[in-house]
């Protein structure tokens, strides 16, 4: 009686035969597209735009790189030679300029990198770039310089120097560099610029990351990192087959993505992983194609971009050359390398250092710099002679006008030659008249290079009043070194190249400023990267008087520096913002500049205690700043204690400042920066800023 249904319940099911299906068709399998036509198109554009490539990031390195891995030119055409006899005047000159053993930025290892991989592609020898050896610069100037961009110098290091195979005199360079990518691999699995390994990789970076490490895959830690780093870039391509760096769909992350997997030996075009709707990373990189100008546009709808357009052409390389089994993009092998030019390493040259503005006023001293490069302290030199040519209205001072620097063995002997017409003559003779002693280069103090050495100062005056506006013309016209009295013997006198030095002065009323930038730091040890240190020259004061810096944003306290005084052309010091524009410190019109007040302050290099006594606690306090011990410096003390001129306060500085205190003539790197950099003036804002 509880029940609930009162009768069974039931149902009837009829069943009915399926028919069984038909199997399907297998899936045609993704034939590899030919992007020949494009690729040619966009080198022919290529060509035609960048007619007389230079060396830089545009129309430059990357523009001969394409072309010449595409096969645009043969390695001989006057497209390639033309632009190497550029560079070697380029090279000559920066390596010069920078100091720093064949390194081309002070800062960026990436404008040697840039450059190898470009005169690679070409058959050009990197070692033997006018005299300069571009690949030496990386061990000679070591890690620090190299990874002072961040992950982006190690990674463009590691491709340069594979590219030819290149040997290093410091064999950790290419480990250091490899694992310096691995430590900086992010949870995902790719690579981006930021530190945070927590943050999304970044598809540019990976590729390249990628590329770099194809030559250490035997090693087990990066073919684990790269498999991962591979998965990443699966998993992170859009819907559309394109790849977005910086929140847009970009050119060259597809770029990189195809870079990185052709010289994996991975076709982009046809594995599954780049392939998102049907759509590979290749046809998300021909996506941003423009027919019509046979180039390629950044993002979707911007317009031509002319460093996407050479990114996407290597790109387009590196795919074509993989479709087609030849080497990958920045596999040289089948490059035929020119002879080795010889160099004539036993050949010194000279350099002429100089301030840029002098005042007029009669009785205006002001300092010359000499220094040479390649000099070999074995070679036995046993007197230096030399003639310079001094313009009319300018005598050296009448007594001690000429003072050794690193140059030591001996003693000098000079006088002025007074020529009717034209330019007079500066006679100078260095030797050690007792002893006939060697005379050799003294050790250099800043840690990271040796030449070019600042081997003497000369100090001039101006003895006849001279219009404001005038160029003064100075050049060493002729210097020898001798090494025996036997005029009959060929190897008894050596020539110095004195081609590069000449100097350009002019001649100023009242008061005008240049400045050089010391350094800019670049938050490695100590000096942050939005700070830098700029030395600023005041001619036509004549004394030393109070400075200060406003140009309406910012304000500064100029430190007044004896050490870096070039005769009467008094120099002062700042550390300041970085983003500053260097011509704003050669506007009088930011200056407030009080002659009834000696300077606020004033500083002696290396002196970290303030007491104007160099010695051992100066150095260990520069010691314990890297050590990090108590509070980190900033303002005046980062001007103190960084006495090489670097980027940074480290170990080299704490050695600096103790040859100072065991030898007092020695000069601090910062200072020789300041004496013979070339300054900013008002003259040539245009052109240097």
């Amino acid at each position: 009686p509880d029940s609930i249904v009162s009768t069974p319940a039931y149902a009837e099911v009829t069943v009915t035969a399926k028919e069984t299906p038909a199997p399907e068709e297998p899936e045609t399998p993704r034939v590899a597209q030919d992007v020949s036509a494009v690729l040619n198109a966009t080198m022919a554009q290529m060509a035609a735009t960048v007619t007389e490539p230079v060396f830089g990031t545009t129309a430059g390195e990357w523009t001969v790189f394409g072309l010449a891995r595409g096969g645009y030119y043969a390695k001989d055409n006057a497209y390639f030679t033309d632009y190497y006899n550029r560079i070697v005047e380029t090279v000559n000159e920066t390596a010069a300029s920078v100091n720093m053993n064949g390194a081309l930025h002070k800062n960026k290892s990436t404008e040697n990198s840039r450059l190898i991989v470009a005169l690679s592609a070409i058959g050009k020898d990197a070692t033997t770039v006018g005299n300069w050896d571009l690949v030496e610069a990386y061990s000679a100037n070591g890690f620090d310089w190299i990874k002072k961009q961040g992950l982006n110098g190690t990674i463009w290091a590691l491709i340069a120097l594979d590219s030819n195979d290149y040997a290093t005199s410091d064999t950790t360079i290419r480990q250091q560099c490899v694992d310096a990518i691995l430590a900086a691999q992010h949870d995902d699995g790719g690579w981006a610029l930021t530190a945070n390994l927590t943050y999304p990789s970044d598809p540019d970076v990976t590729g390249m990351a990628l590329t770099a490490l194809y030559s250490y895959r035997e090693q087990p830690a990066v073919a684990a990192a790269c498999e991962e780093a591979f998965a990443c870039l699966s998993t992170i391509q859009n819907d559309n087959g394109t790849y977005t760096s910086g929140g847009a769909q970009c050119a060259e992350s597809c770029s990189w993505v195809i870079v990185a997997t052709t010289t994996w030996g991975i076709n982009p075009d046809t594995d599954s992983r780049f392939i998102k709707n049907n759509k590979s990373v290749v046809d998300g990189l021909l996506a941003h194609y423009l027919s019509d100008s046979a180039s390629f546009e950044h993002i979707i709808g911007a317009g031509s971009n002319a460093m996407a357009t050479d990114q996407s052409c290597y790109a387009l390389v590196a795919y074509d050359r993989f479709i087609n089994g030849e080497k990958a993009l920045f596999d040289y092998s089948d490059v035929t390398f020119e002879e080795k030019p010889t160099v004539e390493i036993d050949k010194p040259k000279a350099y002429l250092h100089m301030p840029a503005e002098i005042t007029n006023d009669v009785g205006t001293t002001f300092t010359a710099t000499v220094t040479i490069d390649q000099w070999d302290n074995e070679a036995g030199y046993k007197l230096l002679d030399m003639v310079m040519s001094v313009p009319e209205g300018i005598t050296v001072k009448e007594t001690e006008a000429i003072t050794a620097n690193r140059l030591g063995g001996g003693s000098f002997n000079y006088n002025i030659e007074a020529i009717e017409k034209g330019s007079d003559k500066l006679r100078v003779v260095y030797f050690d008249t007792a002893t006939n002693t060697d005379i050799t280069i003294k050790e250099n103090t800043t840690g990271n290079k040796d030449f070019p050495a600042d081997m003497f100062t000369i100090e001039f005056m101006v003895d006849e009043l001279l219009e404001a506006g005038t160029k003064l013309n100075f050049a060493i016209d002729g210097m020898s070194l001798k090494k025996t009295s036997d005029s009959g013997d060929e190897n008894a006198m050596v020539v110095v190249d004195t081609t590069k030095a000449k100097a350009e002065v002019v001649m100023v009323e009242g008061v005008s400023f240049s400045a050089v930038c010391l350094y800019t730091g670049d938050d490695v040890d100590l000096i942050p990267k939005t700070q830098k240190a700029v030395a600023v020259f005041v001619t036509g004061l004549k004394e030393p008087a109070e400075l200060r810096y406003d140009d309406g944003t910012n304000e500064y306290n100029l430190i007044y520096s004896e050490e870096m005084k070039k005769g009467d052309i008094h120099t002062y010091v700042a550390l300041v913002d970085a983003s500053i524009d260097m011509k704003n410190f050669v506007d009088e019109e930011n200056y407030e500049l009080d002659k009834k007040k000696s300077p606020a302050d004033t500083i002696t290099f290396g002196d970290a205690d303030g007491n104007d006594v160099i010695n051992a606690q100066d150095a260990l306090a520069a010691v314990n700043a890297w050590l990090r011990k108590g509070d980190a410096p900033d303002g005046k003390a980062i001007l103190v204690l960084n006495v090489n001129g670097d980027s940074r306060i480290n170990t080299f500085d704490a050695l600096g400042i103790m040859e100072k205190f065991v030898d007092d003539s020695k000069t601090h790197g910062v200072v020789t920066n300041a004496l013979t950099a070339e300054a900013v003036t008002d003259n040539n804002t245009e052109t240097k800023n």
